[in-house]
């Protein structure tokens, strides 16, 4: 029986702690864990990144982020990748047609959505954008693949609203910034008017399905 871990980002001691599950809400004390990564790491995935089991890291501090290809094994492989931007904060993974797992950052210091691809030799930096509306991408989520494009919903800093915002999965490593246009608010957040809050933390996307 295969029973769920606990993967704990570890912001302060910058690394992340793996806890395997052995049932009844117990856990072992981790033995090849803590994983070292970048500075103040905020979010962390799991999935298929190069063709193996792979951690990867969204280190806010040091503006990368931490791959650690095959990590449950006795000798993984650690490599660091630019974030395409300034103060990562945001990210969401999700499978290409590759059979591998891309990822989308939101880069809260200057704004940049940067598009990597995994592959074979990791994941590679493919396209960044700057959305005027987006000074300061707080939160993101995907929504969907289409005509060559990833579209996912985002929010900013300061902003009581997510928009609906397309990068286009063609490599093109210079910063596109989209011209300003249309608004193309999708959903006004539950304000937060009387408080100080300076951001959005989550952004979640879902499907209702409802009878004909």
């Amino acid at each position: 029986v295969a029973f769920p871990d606990i993967l704990a980002t570890n912001s302060d001691s910058n690394n992340v702690t793996l806890l395997q599950g052995v049932g009844g809400e117990f856990f072992k004390p981790p033995i090849a864990s803590p994983f070292p990564v970048g500075v103040d790491p905020v979010q962390s995935f799991v999935g298929n990144f190069d063709g193996r089991l792979d951690l990867l890291t969204v280190n806010a501090g040091s503006n990368d982020l931490t791959l650690i290809s095959n990590f449950e094994s006795p000798d993984p492989s650690t490599t660091t990748i630019s974030s395409g931007g300034l103060d990562p904060d945001a990210a969401f993974a999700f499978e290409s047609s590759s059979g591998f797992e891309d990822l989308v950052v939101g880069n809260a210091g200057d704004g940049v959505l940067a598009l990597l691809e995994g592959g074979q030799g990791g994941s590679t930096r493919m396209s960044t954008q700057v959305e005027p509306g987006l000074p300061s991408p707080t939160a993101l989520a995907f929504s969907a693949l289409t005509g060559g494009q990833i579209q996912f919903y985002a929010a900013t800093a300061g902003r009581e609203a997510a928009d609906l915002v397309s990068l286009n999965l063609a490599a093109d490593t210079s910063v596109q910034v989209a011209l300003p246009g249309p608004s193309s608010t999708v959903a006004q957040l539950v304000s937060f008017e009387g408080s100080s809050l300076p951001l959005v933390a989550v952004v979640l996307t879902l499907t209702i399905e409802v009878s004909a």
